[in-house]
């Protein structure tokens, strides 16, 4: 029997009401100030919709980044997180994602960090490039990019991942998080120069993260999306589908070397070790967890 036109409207109704639903309930969580209550009351978020489109989860993290702006200060910077191949297979994802660094979060090496920081805290021996030159928005090979950016930061990043799943990787709680960015130890800047030397020695500097000088994560910068100028052209390519352009002296973070030590003792020693930055030489950044 053919559906009358009662039938074949009930259906339209249903097929538009249940899609307008979903998003009706979606609406009614604030989810950045949901964000906001998980720092202060460093409490995990098990609830956050594990299919979120990516793009509704991006506008949820501008949301955030300005709630935390009057307390944090202004965007210094960006990060790209999953840039190893590794990782993003753990996620099953075939991308990295970005986030936002704000200047109030990252302070300079040796500073005490609080044991309690974060929801679920996890510490990385990560690799930071600074932008030198706007130039970097338009620039088209590799070397070009390498000549507008002015020095590489050694960086412990210190991430808080407060969204818990049951059903494995929530990437677009990562995503409307800020891709746990939180706090950040910078050690001091290495100027680098634009020429094949430093291009090989970028994706051969090997990363070291220590507890009270016990090895706890060793990497190596291949690993940052294959070379960390490549990381470097995703991250800016990803922002520039945003509007978002980068300026001298914005710090780009480009993903995890070294990490996994998820232990917040009152009273360890932090030290990340760079060989291969400098010849001859390994540089060091180093914290305190209080």
């Amino acid at each position: 029997m053919k559906p009358t036109g009662m039938f074949r409207t009930a259906g339209l109704v249903l097929t538009l009401l249940v899609p307008q639903t979903i998003v009706a309930q979606e609406a009614e969580v604030d989810w950045p100030q949901r964000f906001i209550q998980s720092f202060k009351e460093r409490s995990p978020i098990t609830d956050f919709p594990v299919g979120m489109e990516w793009s509704t989860a991006y506008g949820y993290q501008a949301q955030l980044v300005d709630l935390l702006k009057p307390e944090l200060g202004r965007v210094v910077g960006y990060k790209a997180a999953l840039t190893g191949a590794g990782q993003r297979k753990g996620f099953n994802v075939t991308e990295p994602v970005w986030g936002v660094l704000l200047e109030k979060t990252l302070t300079s090496e040796g500073t005490p960090i609080s044991s309690d920081f974060g929801v679920a805290p996890f510490i990385e021996g990560d690799f930071i490039m600074r932008v030198g030159s706007a130039d970097i928005n338009d620039a088209r090979d590799r070397m070009a990019v390498l000549a507008a950016l002015d020095a590489v930061v050694p960086f412990i990043e210190l991430v808080d991942l407060p969204v818990r799943s049951s059903t494995g990787p929530n990437m677009a709680g990562l995503i409307a998080g800020n891709t746990g960015a939180r706090k950040g130890l910078l050690g001091q800047p290495v100027i680098l120069e634009a020429n094949e030397d430093w291009m090989r020695r970028l994706s051969q500097v090997e990363v070291s993260l220590y507890e009270d000088d016990q090895l706890v994560s060793r990497g190596t910068t291949v690993d940052l999306y294959n070379h960390p100028v490549e990381a470097v052209i995703w991250l800016r390519d990803a922002l520039a589908k945003q509007g978002i352009a980068l300026k001298a002296g914005d710090l780009l973070s480009l993903g995890t070397v070294a990490g996994g030590m998820k232990k917040m003792k009152p009273g360890t020693n932090l030290r990340a070790d760079y060989k291969g930055l400098v010849e001859g030489e390994i540089i060091s950044v180093s914290g305190r967890i209080e």
